[in-house]
């Protein structure tokens, strides 16, 4: 047992005793060397002109204790070792202080504050620092010139946490609690090779890397990285809950599918500066934050400027803005995406306010509540567009389209309805190209809220419920396009393509009139009644319910094969012009206009039922092959009908007209 102040004139100091050994007086001197049977007390501090420090065992600090080789100018110092265990002897209290120099080395054998939490834990200087575990208040590090490993874990509990300052870092699992921030200034490379833990920010703030190879989160405090980032295979975000995420420099994520959890983000690199080719989703704290791509976000939230959203380089397989439970809102502005991007807010709404652009290989999918303001729209090179929820569209015209390069296109799937803001101002637009079907599961506009427009560009197959506007186009189709009910307004209905369903028919307001131009078949499923005329042309017609105008003209130029509910072609005073065969079966049918052309010959309608032919009013007289009258019925005309009909009625059963028979 020393105790007192032992100078030694610059001598080394041995001290070799087969039981404890405790030194409660200053030590200056030379080296010193402690070696014990059994466990070595200390509560004086210990300083050397140059000479190395050594404890051979396990070390119990009864009071704060400073050791210092490099006393009298001896810059360089001397090496600091403790072969076995340091730990204090009231949790908390005791403080060790270290100063090895620029070449002296700091060096634990075992665990640090394993019996009792040090106070603070502090390397003022050391060139090679080596350790397993600490667990002190704080712990600190003002100088490291080569490098500084621990490869137990770090554990804190005081608000001041963990400072280092060095070349190269080593760590393995860090904990702080207490409000404690790690803070690590390093030239040189820092890896950290186990979990993160938190209760205060984390702030890497050299010029160096680091190699980040386990997860790190925050209880709600900024994590930042002033050097590039590399990220270990297997690690799956960092987490700054309703803090910060800032990074200075590249970062690397490799394969790893990763999520950045936080309530700003900022990638400082520069264009391209982070990469990989996993999934990288990016969200904020909570389902209800906020978030705006190159748009500030509604209230407030995530906000992604333009220069962090253009340092995502093209490789990822998949990049997701928001949560899968996300209930607040998502803003989005005009954005160019090199990967497959889904933007996510299930819960809340989706608002985008410019043109959406994916190149080459990107696909995009919003899912939620979709509003598209004034302008806006999507556009992919041949990728899928997926809109999982229902849209709704301002004023003005909104363009989806997956028409690349190449003309292909590729799917538009919408999973709800389609509604506008305001009657008669909102319009669609929708191109998939010769390859991409065009899906939507729910209505597209509303009885009273129609849109202005809605328009199929192209596709192959088209999938829609009713569609409500004032103008219904579709220019080419070539599969199958199936609709509800068609209602437009007066721009009518103008259909191209190869095949037609219309199950729930066609209505037209204004004087619209409906033209189909089908290469295939077109089977109407549902009554048309239209007020404006009706024309058909190029391919067959199955016509299982009614067509009817405002005596407006209705032409079909393809053959027809009558069936299920069809009973009437009804064109009031206009005409009616059949231009091929007209099958009506065992059905009973009625045919009204005040001009009837009927141009597919000779035994071109066919029937076993009966058929009327009557004019559009009561008093309107008829002629018969040649007579005279307002309706006219040729020799032709009648030729028309193949023998078969049970009977041919001709006139009204309220007619008070004159029949003429020439």
């Amino acid at each position: 047992s020393a105790a007192g102040i032992i100078s030694t004139g610059g001598g080394a100091v041995t001290i070799a005793h087969t039981g404890a050994v405790t030194i409660n007086g200053n030590i200056f001197g030379g080296a010193l060397d402690v070696d014990s049977g059994s466990t070595i007390t200390l509560a004086g501090n210990v300083t050397t002109e140059g000479g190395a420090v050594r404890f051979r065992d396990g070390v119990i600090l009864t009071d704060d204790v400073a050791i210092n080789t490099t006393a009298d100018g001896n810059t360089a110092g001397a090496n600091i070792t403790f072969d076995s265990t340091v730990t204090g002897n009231s949790a908390g209290n005791e403080d060790l202080i270290l100063i090895a120099g620029t070449d002296g080395d700091v060096s634990f054998g075992g665990a640090v504050g394993g019996a009792a939490r040090l106070g603070q834990l502090y390397i003022v200087s050391a060139d090679i620092v080596t350790g397993t575990s600490v667990n002190a208040v704080t712990i600190r590090q003002d100088e490291g010139t080569t490098s500084t490993t621990f490869t137990g874990a770090l554990n804190t509990n005081g608000a001041g946490g963990i400072t280092l300052t060095g070349n190269a870092f080593s760590l393995n699992t860090v904990t702080t609690t207490g409000g404690g921030a790690v803070t690590i200034d390093n030239l040189g490379t820092l890896t950290l090779g186990g979990a993160l833990s938190l209760d205060g920010a984390f702030s890497q703030i050299g010029p160096g890397s680091t190699q980040l190879n386990a997860a790190l989160t925050t209880t709600n405090d900024a994590i930042s990285f002033a050097g590039d980032v590399t990220v270990g295979a297997g690690v799956s975000g960092l987490d700054a809950g309703t803090a910060g995420l800032t990074f200075g420099g590249l970062l690397s994520l490799g394969a790893n599918n990763f999520t950045l959890t936080a309530n700003s983000l900022a990638f400082n690199g520069g264009a391209n500066s982070v990469s990989g080719t996993g999934t990288l989703t990016i969200r904020g704290a909570t389902p209800g934050t906020n978030i705006g791509v190159v748009v500030t976000p509604a209230g407030t939230g995530l906000h992604i400027t333009s220069a962090t959203w253009e340092a995502l380089a093209d490789g990822f397989a998949t990049i997701i803005v928001g949560r899968p439970d996300g209930s607040g809102n998502l803003s989005l502005d005009s954005i160019t995406v090199n990967d497959s991007t889904v933007f996510q807010m299930p819960n809340g709404t989706i608002n985008v306010y410019g043109v959406i652009e994916g190149m080459a290989g990107a696909s995009l999918t919003l899912v939620g509540h979709t509003l598209f303001e004034t302008g806006s729209g999507l556009h992919t090179q041949d990728e899928q567009i997926i809109i999982d929820g229902d849209v709704v569209l301002d004023p003005g015209l909104v363009i989806i389209s997956t028409v690349g390069a190449g003309l292909t296109g590729a799917d538009i799937n919408i999973t709800g309805p389609v509604t506008a803001t305001s009657a008669d101002t909102a319009a669609l637009a929708l191109d998939a190209g010769t390859n991409g079907d065009i899906v939507i599961a729910g209505a597209v506009g509303e009885n009273a809220v129609p849109l202005l427009s809605f328009n199929v560009v192209s596709a192959n197959d088209v999938v829609t419920e009713d569609v409500y506007a004032g103008t219904i186009l579709q220019s080419v189709g070539l599969g199958t396009s199936t609709f509800g009910l068609l209602r437009s307004g007066a721009g009518g209905i103008s259909l191209t393509g190869t095949n037609f369903i219309l199950n729930q028919g066609a209505a037209s307001l204004g004087g619209g009139t409906m033209t189909v131009d089908n290469s295939g078949t077109l089977t109407l499923n549902g009554s048309v009644a239209l007020t404006g005329s009706f024309t058909q042309s190029n391919g067959s017609v199955v016509l299982n319910a009614n067509i009817s105008t405002t005596n407006d003209d209705i032409t079909i130029g393809g053959a027809t094969t009558a069936g299920g509910l069809f009973a009437a072609l009804n064109a009031g005073t206009g005409t009616i012009t059949l231009g091929s065969t007209f099958d009506l079966g065992a059905l009973n049918g009625t045919f009204t206009a005040n001009d009837m052309a009927f141009l597919g010959g000779a035994n071109s309608i066919t029937g076993t039922g009966q058929i009327t032919l009557q004019p559009g009013a009561a008093n309107t007289s008829i002629g018969i092959a040649g007579g005279a009258g307002t309706f006219q019925l040729s020799t032709a005309d009648l030729a028309a009908f193949a023998d078969g009909f049970s009977l041919m009625t001709i006139g009204r059963a309220d007619g008070q007209h004159v029949i003429n028979i020439g």
